[in-house]
């Protein structure tokens, strides 16, 4: 797990960021946007925009 999450984890930790939380929310929801950002408390849109800008 650390080879494909360590580096993840390791910003998470660093910055104190949401990343890994919001990682656990969408695998709870098994990838499904509309469950995801129910769970975040975020619309939709901005979920999306946000896989978006982390992607590159």
């Amino acid at each position: 797990m650390d080879e494909w999450l360590g580096a993840l984890v390791e910003h998470h930790e660093d910055h104190r960021s949401e990343v890994v939380c919001t990682l656990g929310d969408c695998l709870d929801s098994r990838g499904n946007y509309d469950h995801t950002a129910d769970a975040l408390i975020i619309h939709r849109s901005a979920l999306r925009y946000l896989s978006a800008a982390s992607a590159r």
